[in-house]
Parts: structure tokens; sequence; C-alpha cells
């Protein structure tokens, strides 16, 4: 293990007044000569932490690297897997058995030619099991977590077309020895992620992954609800009118969920931070785009705060300094920001990928880093104290963006409808109606539309039995909901 204690960064505060700033107690630094980086992190069952991500053995040869230290981020074993290519672990959780379990990808020797892969070892990193599955194409996994009967949900993509470039979310169903109990794709002839995956409370399903178009500025985060069977219920997207990002959800105690994502609001890939904050019903409460002269600012990372706000954390490239930095931010319950941290030494890389609230109010942040020397960069660990966790709010000084669309009513229908939607403040809106193959049916080009509720009649005497789309565009997001027709 390689440990340094970054005493004499270089930190650019960007705060309210008045309120403080997290503490950096310690800094460890994981990995060889090369180049090794963490993708995700847990707390274990002792107190101590797992991260997962790969560690870089040659120039063609990448393993999938976990990490188990202690408290102190000392290090109480590793494990690396991957004879030859490429080999890299996503996303890690504990396992039914006291040890972990993971996703991630193994890569042949063709490009592109990648097996999506679930594996575990049991508390020591020993007696390691790895299954892959894929068909001739890409095949990844981002997401795990283990269910109530025993069982573990992994989702992903998987490419379907490679000549069109379909790629599609993966949910798998696994038993602990990898077996497949079911599985399902969603998506159409675009390009769909599933970047997470949770078992919520009832049995149900939630999936945080992006739809949209590959290579274009048409992308949004997509949050996906199944029942315990992978079928879908309901489907949300979110944006900004351009390119956006999920990067992690998570559900809340009221049954909503906070996201954190990335968004080019600007159409020129100058990428902010972009933090997603909906109810129960999938609709968006709030949204908030962050970035302060930099060329990005990326939120890769969200935890809830004792205050019940929200702690992000991501990366930042500064136009003063032109490295990757460490981006932390400290949100209200309703989307304010109270302050923002970029973390970063003169000369070196730093990145954040993963954050972990602990039981003392701090937190655990997992990326990578370097120490400003000629070698790679490193699995890193940072320990933030709880100073400046809770902040006091000013009820005056935020009002979420209290908008959205609603579900048609009745859903199903036949053959008639309304669109529902809600606006907090005067908004101009266009709703467009979409079949299953991505088709424009309808288009209503609303205008400015004041606060209140609102219904547009919908009449599909003409159209088809089968599913379709609602979109609400407003100058500042994009929103979906799935509507059944049925004759």
């Amino acid at each position: 293990m390689k440990k340094t204690f970054l005493s004499l960064l270089s930190l650019l505060l960007i705060a309210v007044a008045g309120f403080a700033q997290s503490e950096i107690l310690w800094t460890n630094l994981y990995g060889g000569e090369m180049h090794d980086e963490a993708n995700d992190l847990i707390v274990t069952p002792d107190g101590g932490y797992a991260m997962i991500g790969f560690s870089q053995a040659n120039i063609f040869h990448y393993q999938l690297a976990i990490y188990k230290t202690d408290s102190d981020g000392q290090v109480e074993w590793s494990y690396l897997y991957g004879d030859m290519f490429r080999n890299q672990g996503n996303s890690i959780c504990n396992a039914h058995n006291g040890g972990f379990a993971f996703t991630g990808y193994c890569e042949g020797e063709t490009i592109g030619d990648r097996d999506l892969l679930f594996g575990t070892v049991d508390s020591d990193g020993l007696n390691p099991n790895i299954v892959t599955f894929g068909n001739e194409y890409t095949n990844v996994g981002y997401g795990i977590c283990p269910t109530a009967d025993g069982n573990y949900l992994v989702t992903g993509c998987t490419v379907t077309n490679w000549d069109s470039l379909q790629i599609d979310v993966w949910l798998l169903k696994l038993s602990p020895a990898g077996e497949i109990i079911w599985e399902q794709t969603y998506g159409d002839e675009l390009c769909e992620f599933g970047m997470t995956v949770t078992e919520l409370s009832d049995g149900s399903i939630a999936i945080g992954g992006n739809y949209g178009t590959a290579g274009t500025q048409n992308q949004n985060a997509w949050l996906i609800r199944t029942d315990s069977d992978g079928t879908i219920t309901d489907s949300d997207q979110f944006g900004t009118n351009g390119y956006d990002w999920l990067h992690n959800m998570y559900p809340l105690d009221d049954g909503g969920f906070i996201m954190a994502c990335e968004a080019d609001i600007h159409g020129i890939n100058f990428m902010n931070s972009f933090l997603v904050r909906s109810d129960s019903s999938g609709m968006q409460l709030w949204s908030s785009n962050r970035g302060v002269n930099a060329f990005y600012q990326y939120g890769y990372d969200v935890c809830v705060t004792p205050d019940s706000g929200y702690f992000v954390v991501g990366g930042s490239r500064l136009f003063s300094t032109f490295c990757n930095d460490i981006y932390i931010m400290k949100y209200s319950s309703r989307g304010s920001m109270e302050w923002s941290q970029v973390i970063g030494g003169e000369n070196t890389e730093e990145w954040a990928t993963a954050v972990c609230r602990l039981e003392d109010g701090g937190v655990v942040i997992a990326g990578y880093s370097n120490d400003g020397s000629n070698g790679g960069l490193d699995m890193m660990l940072m320990r933030l104290s709880s100073e400046g966790m809770i902040v006091k709010e000013n009820d005056d000084s935020f009002r979420p963006a209290g908008f959205g669309l609603m579900q048609n009513y009745p859903n199903p229908f036949n053959p008639s409808t309304t669109l529902r939607f809600r606006l907090e403040s005067p908004t101009e809106i266009t709703l467009s109606v979409f079949d299953i193959q991505g088709r424009l049916v309808q288009t209503y080009a609303l205008g400015t539309m004041p606060a209140g509720q609102h219904g547009i009649p919908f009449d599909g005497c003409t159209l088809s039995s089968g599913t379709y789309f609602c979109r609400m565009e407003t100058p500042e997001m994009v929103q979906t909901k799935r509507m059944l027709l049925l004759k």
C-alpha cells in the first residue's frame, strides 16, 4: 500500500458564508507502478471498507482489483482477477455469507468483445467464484445489489445490434453461484444503460440508467421501476434538453430517489454536476446544475447527510490549473448549494467516484490520485470529518422547482386520456407523444403556462393498442411517462 497525507494540497473553497467545510482526516493510496482506479466503495460489517476497480499490470493487461481495508484505510487483503486483456470491477456489495459480491466485465481478444462478469469472494478475499455472461458483442455489468431472498440483482448493458449500435439495459437475477434465475432487457432502437440497481422494501426493483442516442446530445437520465420479476411498471426520464448522464441513484425514506448526474447544459461539452430529486411517483421535485470556472465538474456519487441534505462527490478540471481535482458539494434537502470544495495538489491528478456516509456523520471517498511524481495513478481512499455535514437551512433561501409530468389519467386508456402536469411557476411547455418505435404521434406546443396543475386531452382513436410515451419539455428539463392504450 502507498500512503500519502494530502496536507499540502492547494484548496479552492467556494462556500456560502459562515458554513464550515469538512476536514481531510487521512488519505491513502493503493496500487502498483502503473494505473489503478477505484470505481465503487462500500462500508463492510466490521467497520472497514471494500473498494473495487482495476489495476494495470502492463500496457495491454488490466486486472479487476478489490482492496479490503480496516477503518483507518490499512490494507487487510487484496484480490486481483484476469490473466490477459482488460478486466474491470464496477460495483461491489456485501454478500449474504459475509463475503462480497461484485460485477464488471472481462474483455476478449477482439475489440468490443466484453462479457458481463459476476463474482463472489469470502470475507478474507479467498474462494473466488467468477461467472461471465454475454453475446458476441459488448456486455458490461455496472451495478449490483443483494436481494431479500438470498440472491443478487445485476444491471448493466448489452449490445443487441452492433451495426446500428443498439444497446439495451440488461437486468439479471442471479443465485449466489451465478446461475440465472431470470433476465430482462429494456430499451428500443437507441442506446440505454443500466448503471445502478436497488431492491425496494416491497420487493420491487428500481434501476437508474441512461436513455438516448450514443454520441449525441440526446441523452437523459432514466429511472425504471419493475415488479419483483423485472416487468416494467413505470419509467421516467430526467434531463436538461442536452446531454445528461446518470452515474448513481439511491432510494430515499419517502419513496423518492436522489440521482447524481452530469449535464452539458451549455451544449458545448462543458459538463456540470447535475443533481435530481424525485418523489415516489417519479415526478421531479427539483434539480440543481453546478459548475464554476471549469471545463467540467462531474457529480459521480451521492449520500444523504445527517441533516437530510446531500453530499456529492466527483471531479473538476479548472481553467486555472488544467488538472483534474476532486470536487465535493454539500446540498440542502431542497437542492440549494450550501458549500463546495475543490481538492487537489499542484501538478497532480485526483478524482472521486464513490462516497459512503459513516456513523459519526463523516464520509469516506474512493477514487484515484497520484503524488505528482512520474508514476501512474493509484486507487485512493479519503476520510472526511463530519464538520459541515449539518447546516441549518434558511427557509427563504431556496424554493424547489416543484413541477413535473404526472401520470396520464386514465391509464390504461381507451381511446382517450388526459396528459397531466404540474407547475410551480410560469414555464414554457411542449408535450409530445411517441409510439414504442420512437415515432412522433402528436405535439402540443403550449407556450408559457401558468403555475398550477394542467390537463391536455389526448385522443387515441386512430392509434393501435400498445405502449406510448408522453414527453414534457421545458427550457430546464425533459421528463417522460409511459402510457398504455388498450382497445
